[in-house]
């Protein structure tokens, strides 16, 4: 399944560009399209923007996306099994239960790959037996899973029940049970940045007597990487930025993104201070403005749609947006589905059909 967005969700002022000292700094445009490959969300984002901003705006979104995003992962587990009339406690990850298939550290590192969002605000931390100290900054939430119904049984996501989060891949597998057994198991959720080894939990000292503490990923961003390319035309030249980023489903590529560049906005913005910077909108239609300069074939149009304006003559946006509907159904080889794919992808781009541009160079 592919999914394509509008740019304007990415960023309102895309259409916007700053002069500084009579330098511009501008984005020239998004194209977002994402895949669902298993659990996994990957999002591939194209930018273009101003030659030599292109690894300078990439390193910058990759270190935040990779470092700064605070999530919610399994961080300790409490595991009991009953068969007949015995019953089992888990005391250590390197051990087997009777009446379950997998080994206890099969059960936890299946466990460690549920990823959950919250879904209402904890006005309060949940104490859970006095298990987290004072100076542990994670807001603790405890999940209860029980297995009511005996194996033969598949256990997966789908049984951990909850008012304040959503597990997101509900269908994945746990374990299975032998028939007769039963299992019950707590899980507690915490909420941190970046990654944790179990030995490095702050309040493993303090767990009461059959948690086990296990390694955690809290971070919703699985991966990121981008590729810069300096783009050069007849006019103009700029910098094509790609980045690919995965998530687990708890938030979009592209809501990452957001994230991670407003993240940067509000850091940055206390050195710029109180310096202004001149702004200018596309609506102002400049000249100069690199955007209308940008070629056809640097826009996604489909493949029919891009060599009928090639072959007609249109080669810029500018030439494009100045024209009317009735223009481009005139031309030859451009029929309604070729108006169609031009109007969507204008649009994307905040822009449209009949524009005036000031200032067009002849």
């Amino acid at each position: 399944m592919t999914v394509k967005n509008n740019q304007a969700d990415f960023y309102k002022e895309a259409d916007n560009f700053h002069c500084v000292n009579n330098k511009k700094a501008m984005l020239l445009s998004i194209v977002n399209s994402s895949d669902i490959i298993g659990d996994t969300h990957v999002g591939s984002i194209e930018m273009h923007c101003e030659v030599g901003m292109g690894h300078t705006i990439g390193h910058a979104l990759r270190r935040v996306l990779l470092s700064n995003f605070k999530g919610i992962a399994p961080v300790a587990v409490k595991i009991k099994v009953v068969k007949g009339k015995t019953t089992t406690y888990a005391k250590h990850q390197f051990e087997t239960l009777p009446g379950i298939k997998e080994s206890v550290i099969e059960v936890l590192a299946n466990i460690r790959k549920i990823y959950v969002k919250e879904v209402s605000k904890i006005n309060q931390e949940i104490e859970v037996s006095n298990m987290f100290v004072e100076d542990d900054k994670l807001d603790n939430l405890l999940l209860s899973m029980i297995g009511v119904t005996p194996g033969p049984l598949t256990v997966s996501a789908t049984e951990i029940k909850s008012e304040n989060l959503e597990i997101v891949n509900k269908n994945n597998y746990i374990c299975s049970l032998d028939e007769g057994t039963y299992i019950y198991i707590d899980i507690c959720f915490g909420k941190s940045y970046g990654a944790c080894l179990a030995e490095g939990h702050k309040f493993k000292p303090y767990l009461p007597e059959g948690y086990i503490a296990i390694d955690s990923y809290f971070s919703p961003i699985l991966s990121c990487a981008y590729h810069v390319e300096e783009i050069t035309g007849e006019t103009h030249a700029y910098d094509k930025l790609e980045m690919k980023i995965s998530t687990n489903f708890s938030i979009s590529p592209m809501e990452g993104l957001q994230i991670a560049a407003a993240s940067i906005r509000n850091n940055i913005g206390v050195i710029a201070g109180n310096i202004d910077i001149e702004m200018a909108k596309a609506d102002d239609n400049n000249g100069d403005h690199l955007l209308f300069e940008m070629k056809v074939q640097d826009y996604p149009f489909a493949i029919r749609t891009r060599n009928s304006l090639l072959y007609n003559g249109i080669t810029t946006i500018s030439d494009l947006v100045t024209r009317s509907p009735e223009d481009l159904l005139a031309l030859s080889g451009f029929g309604e589905g070729c108006l169609t794919d031009v109007l969507k992808v204008l649009h994307e781009g905040g822009l449209d059909l009949n524009m005036k541009i000031t200032g067009k160079k002849k």
